[in-house]
């Protein structure tokens, strides 16, 4: 049998705060026939840390009315 162990720290936003990436991350999209870079948002209220990632990737940014 084989097994595996994760080591997973949590982390929870404060109250009325989302995680977001500290680093911003684009994506391109297509509007009306154009193609244009538009920034990523995680707005994650949660986050599951493992042993390649670090919280140093992420900041809390005060939740966006529209999640």
């Amino acid at each position: 049998m084989k097994t595996t162990n994760f080591n997973l720290v949590k982390y929870e936003a404060d109250e009325g705060y989302v995680f977001d990436w500290a680093e911003p991350r684009f994506i391109t999209v297509f509007e009306d026939g154009k193609e244009i870079e538009v920034q990523e948002h995680l707005y994650a209220t949660t986050l599951f840390i493992g042993a390649n990632d670090t919280i140093e990737n992420y900041i809390e940014v005060k939740k966006p009315e529209e999640v």
